[in-house]
């Protein structure tokens, strides 16, 4: 704790004792209780000195929720790389209570480790230790959007409230379409992170659930008053049109600064409180609150294409955060209109139509070149997750330079055990992603063998790093694989 001293309440930055200025954003520290805060030994369950796992130390307690409290921690065995640590700790439950907690925080675990997308955190390790489990993922600088709220006089402008809707309509289009759908069921500010440089994340799966078609009704009924719509209070099962409710009530506090949760269901005209927001948000944003789910949106995208109509025509929002490395939302321009005649008004048609034309050859450019590292990553775990692991498409996804020193059988050698592979970080601007693959036990040779009749050890979960490089004509390839260490300890013999 010596070299870690003051935490920026601003973007939640750790900076050593003898700085003045948060390193991340520039706010000075000390200066306030709004700065920065002396770290202690927080009075939690988490003793800031202790490890866990033997390798995550604790330096800050930034946040308590019905789930569990969220700790700002190190990761001593990655270089004090900052991490994110989720603890559930089921003091005060009944044992069946103990049991669904414990199954929610599982499911939250599995369900992140999973999902790849710019507007959600990645993980990067979930375990149990003594009465608590323990979710460890990518640590977010920044602050909650309904903190980030406050601190901009209680309500934001209707440019950057459409662009946070974008953000949102993009990570829950990702989620409904995701294999099976995933339905948040928790939208809300204090659930959205808001980074210093504006980027937008949605944290906290505790209560998203898996969409069943033809399930009459929920099995559980969550969510936060003011946010979550009739019928997520047991009415029906909820759907996609159950996040639309819940984003269309967040751009309603963002714009108007009334609180949903004062009147659920009852929330006073939009217009009467925000008079300058443009009629065709109202009109939106009014439609996502209707009470009759079959009245809303049909989808984030539809809500999507519509916020970007109103950014055409109100406050010019730039399309360019829509390029994701996973599949973007489809935006429609709106059609131009021409309303002069004659030899300007053709004029005018064919500029409209070379322009549109740079912007998709650019657009489509642009797009190419952040999915083509991303599709050899995913196509090499693809692979290795087959049923009967497909050693040889992962090896096609390798450099000529790293086959040539690594022919197919080290490699299958290298990676035999494997059962699992996630991308847990997209190719950063080295070209390095990181994946955790989970590995069979095996035992090396020479070891003593178990006992007869003794359970297997667990598999191990190891981070493992990829470098990519430019392969000559054949595009992006990977380079560097790291050693994994796929060897578990035997059982002691009895």
């Amino acid at each position: 704790m010596e070299s870690f001293s003051l935490i920026c309440d601003i973007c939640g930055t750790v900076n050593q004792a003898d700085l003045t200025h948060c390193l991340a954003c520039g706010q000075a520290l000390g200066a306030s209780s709004n700065h920065a805060t002396l770290t202690s030994a927080p009075t939690v369950s988490i003793l800031s000195k202790s490890l866990l796992k033997q390798r995550y130390r604790v330096i800050h307690a930034v946040g308590r929720g019905g789930m569990g409290t969220v700790y700002i921690g190190v990761d001593t065995q990655l270089g004090n790389r900052l991490v994110a640590i989720k603890e559930m700790t089921p003091s005060g439950l009944v044992f069946a209570e103990q049991l669904a907690a414990a199954k929610s925080f599982r499911r939250e675990a599995h369900l992140l480790a999973g999902l790849q997308h710019p507007h959600l955190p990645s993980i990067y390790d979930h375990f149990a230790e003594g009465q608590h489990w323990y979710l460890v993922m990518s640590f977010i600088k920044g602050q909650t959007l309904d903190a980030y709220l406050q601190m901009h006089g209680g309500y934001l402008e209707v440019a950057e409230v459409i662009k946070i809707g974008l953000a949102l309509c993009s990570v829950l289009h990702y989620l409904h379409t995701y294999r099976p759908p995933i339905i948040f069921r928790d939208l809300k500010p204090s659930n959205i992170m808001h980074t210093v440089d504006g980027h937008i994340y949605l944290i906290d799966f505790g209560i998203a659930r898996v969409f069943k078609p033809g399930q009459a009704v929920d099995t559980a009924y969550q969510g936060t008053s003011g946010y979550a719509p009739p019928e997520q209070y047991g009415t029906s099962q909820t759907t996609p049109r159950s996040d639309i409710y819940a984003l269309g009530a967040t751009l309603y506090y963002l714009l108007t600064g009334y609180q949903p949760a004062s009147t659920p269901f009852h929330l006073p005209p939009l217009q009467s409180l925000a008079p300058d927001v443009p009629a065709q948000l109202v009109t939106l944003i009014t439609s996502m609150l209707d009470l009759d789910e079959e009245k809303r949106p049909q989808s984030a995208e539809m809500v999507s294409r519509e916020l970007q109509n109103i950014a055409d025509d109100f406050v010019h929002v730039s399309p360019t955060h829509l390029i994701l490395p996973l599949p973007p939302l489809v935006r429609e321009r709106k059609t131009a209109r021409i309303r002069k005649n004659g030899i300007f008004a053709i004029s005018a048609v064919l500029s409209l139509f070379i322009a549109f034309a740079l912007y998709l050859i650019i657009g489509n450019i642009n797009t190419n070149n952040i999915n083509t590292s991303y599709k050899v990553i995913n196509t090499f775990c693809d692979a290795i997750n087959s049923a009967s692991p497909d050693f040889q498409t992962a090896y096609q996804q390798l450099s000529a330079s790293y086959q040539r020193t690594h022919p197919l059988s080290a490699f299958q050698s290298l990676l035999r055990g494997a059962s699992r592979c996630v991308v847990i970080s997209l190719p950063d601007a080295n070209h390095r992603a990181e994946v955790n693959i989970t590995m069979q036990c095996i035992i090396p040779p020479g070891a003593p063998l178990p006992p007869p009749g003794a359970p297997p050890p667990p598999p191990t979960d190891n981070p493992v790093y990829l470098t990519l490089i430019a392969d000559g004509g054949n595009g992006w390839k990977i380079d560097t694989v790291s050693v994994i260490n796929q060897f578990c300890p035997p059982p002691p013999p009895r």
